[in-house]
């Protein structure tokens, strides 16, 4: 039993996070079935309750009563719903004078880490190939009031900044987001009631498609739409067409659930309770945490070479045209995999992280290896996190070595106590670890754990419209090799691959070695490296290469040649002449987007993947 306030709150807490009746203070919280996201929610739990711990805490003391030992009592937050204003980017007058003409704006904001990868990737393409466009079809089950969904709609996107936002490149090429103070949903309705249920969801379909296809310019906000299918009175679907850059698959329950609230409230004439979104004030402390953040990486990645399964130094070559290969385990055998994890004092997360790590290492014949995560971003014990609406998820490395001997059970503990050295240093630029580790490319494969909060809140009453969970996607990567978990009773993988870099069947291969390794961990996490079934081998490819100076440009105009010397000098700040490399004299993905707005803005059209390819102003 608890001893103390603080353990009282804690277990209580604890037990909410995972969904138990009761918690006593010694009970051990990866045995109950806890991972990163409920020390997430544990610790947004406890702050509500006076407590404050970290994420990091409750991973690193997971019983209540250690746990106790390194809280402390909650001081009055000194953020609020405008303290955001502090991340506003100071503009210049000529910035002002263009932001000016679009519209009355609330603030402007510097872009989060995975936002300039995303920015990268999506304003220098066609828009009818934009990866990041993603699409979600909710189910929404009740009585439906078009009028007030579409006031619902207009009332969540005002309550989070990150949904009115628009992208937008200063004078000097940074890309900056750019928060309104009043934005129109894009919005319309269908009415497919009475008509025959297999058309219906055949028009369904064709509605998701035609929406799916059309673009969504990131300079005009909002990077959202919305149309609703009534397919019945009591039955409904709601189409979320959406930028990627705007929000993660944390962020889409949430919306969605909050949308039915609205609705429900807005019918019944009262109005709903929903938490402040504290959106820019996390993208401040974010910034300010940058330099801080980087040096945390410093002694995990001192060692790092790069683990390149593609063969290639550069995802610039990299398809707009992914594909996949599905595998799942048995609830059974998931139940099985769960159980060993909890028993070897680990998350299930890190036992599929640690189970690509292996057949990375064990496919290219090396015992040490690094890879990407594409981790919460929630980690950092900001108050309000859990609910804030926005793209908080950023890609971290996970290097991880071992020996033949090693068990599986030491790999993944190892790896799980390396992160968490890590878990407030999430929102660390790749770009910067990348340039410290001396390399222009760490890895070209990610692990992504789908495993998103249950909101819970709309609770199906009578007479009430129920959000009951989305069709879609939710995350989107334009990585070689992506290995994709949706953490469900049934285990569910999905390896997704460019085609052009990793061929249909070496894929397979790579998801079946993986289902073998979790099987085995399953098994007996004791079980040693050496016992495992061996793999085919591939060539490795983790070396530091030289990197050349890209593929042969064509004749340039010299005039032009020396705009592009100029704008590499005034952006790098050192001489550059026409055969100068942007990478070698220090240039990287980030500053790639500010020499192409630049260039653009001095009337030359320049896109960063000619960057990537033809390096040299020549």
């Amino acid at each position: 039993a608890p001893r103390t306030e603080f353990e009282t709150v804690l277990c209580e807490a604890m037990a909410t996070a995972v969904g138990i009746a009761v918690v006593g203070a010694d009970d051990q919280f990866f045995a109950m079935g806890g991972d990163s996201m409920s020390a997430i929610r544990v610790a947004s739990l406890a702050r509500g309750r006076g407590v404050a711990v970290t994420p990091r805490q409750v991973l690193e003391h997971p019983t209540p009563a250690a746990l106790a030992t390194v809280a402390r009592g909650v001081v009055a937050d000194s953020h609020s719903a405008t303290a955001g204003t502090s991340a506003a980017i100071e503009l210049s007058a000529a910035d002002r004078a263009e932001l000016s003409a679009l519209g009355p704006i609330d603030t402007v904001l510097p872009l989060l880490p995975l936002q300039y990868g995303m920015y990268l990737h999506s304003a220098y393409i066609e828009p009818e190939t934009d990866l990041y466009r993603i699409q979600q079809i909710a189910h929404l089950s009740g009585p439906l009031d078009p009028n007030a969904l579409h006031e619902a709609i207009r009332t969540v996107i005002a309550r989070h900044p990150a949904l009115r936002v628009a992208m937008h490149t200063l004078v000097d090429g940074s890309p900056v987001q750019v928060v309104f103070d009043d934005i129109e949903p894009r919005w319309r309705t269908v009415d497919l009631r009475g008509t025959d249920s297999d058309a219906a969801q055949a028009e369904l379909l064709r509605i998701a498609a035609t929406e799916q296809a059309a673009p969504l310019p990131l300079d005009r906000a909002p990077l959202l739409r919305h149309v609703l299918v009534s397919l019945a009175d009591d039955d409904h679907r709601l189409v979320q067409s959406m930028h990627h850059i705007v929000a993660d698959g944390w962020s889409l329950s949430s919306m969605f659930d909050e949308i039915a609230r609205v609705h429900n409230a807005i019918v019944a004439g009262s109005s709903p309770d929903i938490a402040v979104d504290g959106f820019a004030d996390f993208v401040a402390q974010t910034e300010r945490r940058a330099e801080n953040s980087s040096r945390a990486w410093e002694t995990i990645l001192a060692e790092v070479r790069p683990t390149l399964l593609a063969g290639t130094d550069s995802r610039a070559v990299a398809s707009q045209d992914h594909r996949d290969v599905t595998a799942s385990l048995s609830r059974a055998r998931t139940e099985r995999l769960y159980a060993a994890a909890r028993h070897a004092g680990v998350t299930a997360a890190t036992v599929v992280h640690a189970a690509w790590g292996l057949v990375l290492g064990r496919r290219l014949g090396i015992d040490r290896v690094v890879f990407g995560s594409l981790v919460s971003g929630r980690g950092t014990g900001h108050p309000g996190v859990e609910s804030i609406v926005g793209l908080l998820i950023n890609t971290v490395p996970v290097p991880l070595s071992w020996q033949p001997t090693d068990s599986l059970g030491s790999v993944a503990a190892r790896l799980q106590e390396q992160q968490n050295r890590v878990l407030e240093a999430q929102h660390a630029r790749l770009t910067d670890l990348t340039r410290s580790a001396g390399t222009r490319t760490l890895f070209d494969s990610v692990v992504v754990m789908e495993n998103f909060p249950d909101t819970g809140a709309t609770d199906g009453a009578r007479n009430a419209l129920t959000y009951r969970g989305f069709d879609g996607s939710s995350v989107k990567t334009d990585y070689p090799v992506a290995l994709v978990a949706d953490a469900a009773a049934d285990l569910e993988l999905r390896l997704d691959y460019d085609p052009g870099l990793i061929g249909a069947a070496p894929a397979g291969d790579l998801l079946d070695d993986v289902v073998t390794i979790l099987e085995a961990f399953a098994a007996d996490p004791a079980a040693t490296i050496a016992a495992l079934p061996p793999v085919h081998a591939v060539a490795a490819t983790t070396t530091t290469a030289t990197v050349s100076a890209g593929a042969p440009a064509p004749t340039a105009d010299a005039a032009v040649v020396a705009q592009l010397a100029g704008l590499y000098t005034d952006l790098l700040g050192v001489p550059a002449g026409a055969d100068d490399d942007f990478f070698t004299l220090g240039g990287d993905s980030v500053l790639v987007i500010r020499l192409a707005g630049r260039a653009r803005r001095s009337g030359l059209p320049l896109k960063p993947q000619v960057v990537f390819a033809h390096r040299t102003p020549a």
